[in-house]
């Protein structure tokens, strides 16, 4: 069975050197970023915990107490230093903490770019020609590998390596395949696609966006010590983890691979609501990765249903036309793998 990257792919094919429509899913990346992150922080602060402190702070000042490199103390005695200039810059005058907490974001902003970096210089210089099998098989494998990747990006960013940036850049990205930016290209600016089709798209972007954006996040503020070494930051990771064993069942068994998905989905979501007070009080930006990464999931969820509904409108439709009840047998056939076609090609072999 094709993957629907596939079909992406091939209809964003005469957009490959548009660089307009790259640097607009760009801008669409940022807002719907600083939408949903700001977002989740007023829920969080002036909503669900508002008659609570921001967090306990003891876990992440023992942290830095520990960090290798520590302030200098600029500003503390201003007649020891030759030059007037030294320590007026406002950041010298804020604290370790919130200093790296500055410096964690700005790694963030770092992994988010380069990663769609990636995505489109793949698309643009190594993705070239049809989208064929051997293609295919390597998205596959991508996916095959990303559990893996994705736990070694973990376990460095607790031990407090920077190899964790470049990695999980590479894991979140699939070694650059270009699934955020198609999934974006195909919702906003692919006419060929119904407005349904269109819809489901957008909404599985937004989705990935927010996923790799808070899964980034989240490493990088391990990594600064800003999120402390926890029981409750380790554990909220665990179902995802476990989520993406089964991922490849999409592509041959789609009932169970949703059956399995729910189960899981469950776990993760009573997970991230049993620890969110807990994850808040570690640091507050714990609880916003927390709250954007399970709005990521509902988008995802969002998606599935519409998108599941759309092909059983779309049999019940065929049972009542010869031709379309030819098309709708022609991808029973390709789902089950009998056959190896985009939709183009199933459309073609209903009218052939």
């Amino acid at each position: 069975m094709r993957s629907s990257i596939a079909v992406r792919a091939s209809q964003a094919e005469s957009s490959r050197h548009d660089y307009g429509k790259f640097w607009k899913i760009v801008a669409v990346v940022i807002i719907t970023n600083a939408i949903v992150y700001v977002s989740s922080y007023v829920v969080l602060e002036y909503g669900l915990f508002r008659d609570t402190s921001a967090h306990s702070g003891s876990s992440t000042e023992e942290m830095l107490k520990d960090f290798e490199y520590q302030r200098d103390g600029f500003g503390n005695d201003a007649d020891e230093h030759k030059l007037g200039v030294t320590g007026s810059f406002f950041t010298s005058n804020i604290s370790d903490e919130n200093y790296m907490l500055f410096f964690g974001f700005v790694l963030w902003g770092t992994v988010v770019l380069t990663g769609l970096g990636i995505e489109f210089f793949t698309f643009l210089l190594l993705m070239k020609g049809p989208w064929d099998q051997a293609t295919e098989n390597r998205w596959l494998f991508a996916q095959f590998l990303f559990p893996l990747l994705a736990s070694t990006c973990f376990g460095m960013a607790h031990s407090h390596n920077s190899w964790a940036l470049p990695l999980v850049t590479i894991t979140l990205h699939k070694f650059g395949f270009p699934e955020t930016i198609l999934y974006l290209y195909s919702g906003l600016f692919d006419k060929s696609n119904n407005a349904s089709r269109r819809l489901i798209d957008m909404l599985e972007g937004f989705g990935i966006v927010i996923h790799h954006s808070s899964s980034a996040l989240y490493i990088t503020m391990l990594l600064v010590r800003i999120i402390p070494s926890t029981r409750s930051t380790i554990e909220v990771v665990v179902p995802l983890l476990v989520q993406h064993w089964f991922v490849l069942l999409r592509y041959r068994y789609r009932y169970a691979y949703i059956v399995v998905e729910m189960v899981l989905e469950v776990w993760f979501e009573w997970t991230i609501l049993s620890l969110l007070e807990m994850l808040h009080k570690d640091h507050w930006v714990a609880g916003v990765i927390a709250i954007v990464m399970l709005f990521a999931h509902w988008l995802y969820f969002i998606s599935g249903v519409l998108s599941f509904c759309t092909n059983v409108s779309s049999t019940t439709t065929s049972s009542k036309d010869p031709s379309l009840q030819r098309l709708a047998t022609v991808r029973d056939l390709n789902a089950f793998g009998a056959l190896d076609m985009d939709e183009e090609e199933l459309y073609q072999s209903t009218i052939s």
